[in-house]
């Protein structure tokens, strides 16, 4: 039976134990077919009846780069076939299978599933602050489609949440040494999303509603705005924990002696409070980022901005304390059935 998540951590383990631990089990790894992705296709039962049932988990990983000359394209031959050719993996009972990433999600909307993904970017972005050549660095991202009525709304979500914004460029490498870089309106993660969904809507019998607005992508708080150590595979798991969960039910937060109600995933994300929804995973890991977080739900003029940057300026302030304690209350909840060191 799987032990539920457990906050009230007394033996804290050190970040480098754990990253260590984290190297040692390959759960950073890119691989579709990993102990990550199967825990959680494994583990649906902790969500009611109605939610595991329901709710369908791809794992994709995919590269920037052999599409990222065409998103400018207002109509590409290239591009749908490099959309046409993404493989994603996925467990049916405890067999992992393959198949056309579009074909799975045409496939899973016609049975009106409501999917949560999980996009492993192989090439992200471009170190090239190592000496001797130029080196592609991986990140994971989630994208959550929910039917509604008769259509499907879609949800990015990056770990860096506002700050992706900053990314509207992508560095092509060409060699050790030498790039070609690219331009875009829009940020590099969106220009992804919005186009494989534009082929989508247009090329199968799915009808996607998806803007690059706040309201179907994650500008919030970033997630690792204290992070040194490069932990973002975690969060598309974490993400999938409260998401599940709290799919169609509220919540509560307890504070000084209070409880806040926090509406059920499904009612936020439809009424356009993406950035509040994903906030609100975090505040059991950091007491001032709870404080912050409540005040926003009292606030009687509230600003998403100006509580965005209060919730970021906690997670950076908070340094590897935030990131030690995420580590200690998640990892042994996904890592059950692995061997824990002494």
């Amino acid at each position: 039976m799987i032990k539920e998540l457990d906050y009230s951590i007394k033996d804290y383990k050190e970040v480098k134990y754990w990253l260590k631990f984290i190297e040692k089990n390959e759960l950073a790894t890119t691989d579709t077919d990993s102990h990550m992705n199967y825990f959680i296709h494994k583990n649906k039962i902790i969500f009611n009846k109605k939610i595991n049932k329901n709710i369908k988990l791809i794992y994709c990983d995919t590269t920037f780069g052999t599409c990222c000359d065409y998103w400018k394209c207002s109509q590409s031959r290239r591009l749908n076939e490099e959309y046409e050719s993404i493989l994603c993996g996925y467990y049916e009972k405890d067999k992992f299978t393959e198949r056309f990433l579009n074909d799975e999600i045409e496939k899973n909307i016609l049975e009106n599933k409501i999917l949560f993904i999980v996009f492993d970017f192989l090439d992200y972005g471009l170190d090239d602050d190592i000496k001797t050549h130029n080196e592609y660095v991986p990140h994971t991202c989630s994208l959550l489609l929910i039917p509604n009525k008769e259509k499907y709304e879609a949800y990015y979500i990056n770990s860096h949440g506002k700050d992706l914004q900053k990314y509207t460029s992508y560095d092509f490498k060409l060699s050790n040494k030498k790039k070609r870089t690219i331009n875009y309106e829009h940020p590099v993660d969106l220009m992804f999303i919005g186009t494989f969904i534009k082929f989508m809507n247009k090329n199968h019998k799915v009808n996607i509603n998806y803007d690059y607005s706040e309201k179907h992508n994650y500008f919030g708080a970033d997630y690792q705005s204290g992070d040194n150590y490069g932990i973002c595979f975690i969060f598309p798991y974490l993400i999938w924990y409260y998401f599940g969960k709290y799919y169609n039910k509220s919540r509560y937060i307890c504070y000084k002696d209070n409880k806040y109600e926090v509406k059920s995933n499904r009612e936020m994300l439809l009424n356009g409070n993406l950035t509040e929804c994903m906030q609100g995973y975090l505040v059991e890991l950091n007491k001032n980022y709870k404080e912050i977080y409540i005040k926003s739900m009292l606030s009687q003029n509230y600003n998403r901005k100006y509580y965005v940057n209060k919730l970021n300026k906690v997670l950076e302030k908070s340094k590897s304390y935030f990131v030690k304690r995420l580590l200690n209350v998640f990892m042994p909840f996904f890592s059950q059935g692995l061997e824990l060191e002494t």
